[in-house]
This record gives C-alpha cells, sequence and structure tokens, in this order.
C-alpha cells in the first residue's frame, strides 16, 4: 500500500497521499505537505560583512529619519506659534480700530 524509496523525499504512505504529495510536488518542487524544506537561494544569502553593512546603513537611516522629525515638530510648533501671533494682532488691531472709530465720529 505505502510507496518507499531510498533516495525519495516522500514518505511512505497510502496511494491517495502520495497522489496529493507528487500534485504538491508538481506544483513547486520545494514545498512538501509533510515537511517544508525551502531554502534561500545561495546567490541571495548575505555575508556576514554584507549583513552588518546593511545592518548600519539602516542605523544611519533611522537617525537621520529622527532627525527630520523632530525639525517637522520644530516646524509644526513654529507655523503654529506664528499663525496664533497673526490671529492675537489681528483681533487687537480690530478692536482698536473699532474703539477709535466709536470715539472719534
Amino acid at each position: 500500500m505505502g510507496v518507499e524509496s531510498p533516495d525519495s523525499p516522500i514518505p511512505a504512505c497510502s496511494r491517495t497521499t502520495f497522489t496529493a504529495l507528487r500534485a504538491a510536488q508538481w506544483v513547486n518542487h520545494r514545498a512538501i505537505l509533510i515537511c517544508h524544506n525551502a531554502r534561500m537561494p545561495d546567490e541571495r544569502s548575505l555575508s556576514l560583512r554584507q549583513a552588518d553593512q546593511l545592518r548600519t546603513n539602516i542605523a544611519n537611516l533611522e537617525s537621520g529619519l529622527e532627525v527630520i522629525m523632530a525639525q517637522l515638530a520644530r516646524q509644526k510648533r513654529d507655523l503654529a506659534r506664528a499663525a496664533l501671533g497673526i490671529i492675537f494682532c489681528t483681533s487687537i488691531i480690530t478692536t482698536l480700530m473699532t474703539w477709535w472709530f466709536i470715539a472719534h465720529p
């Protein structure tokens, strides 16, 4: 009932399971229903030095991002302060002009 071969990655099992495993191998030869043995291709693997350089680059990008975020926060604060200053000055000027026009008909 079971099919077994010494060099086959498919374990001994029933005929329906064997056909399902063969279908899975046909679709994706690296993925088997019983165990998953997908690996990263060798041309994309990183050496320790490359990984360390990437880590350093990412840390530098994060620190640069923090500086930019601080500058944007400061810019927002300055913009809000300027807007409130304009609103306050406009209200004072309007009030003083209104009082002057009322006092000098």
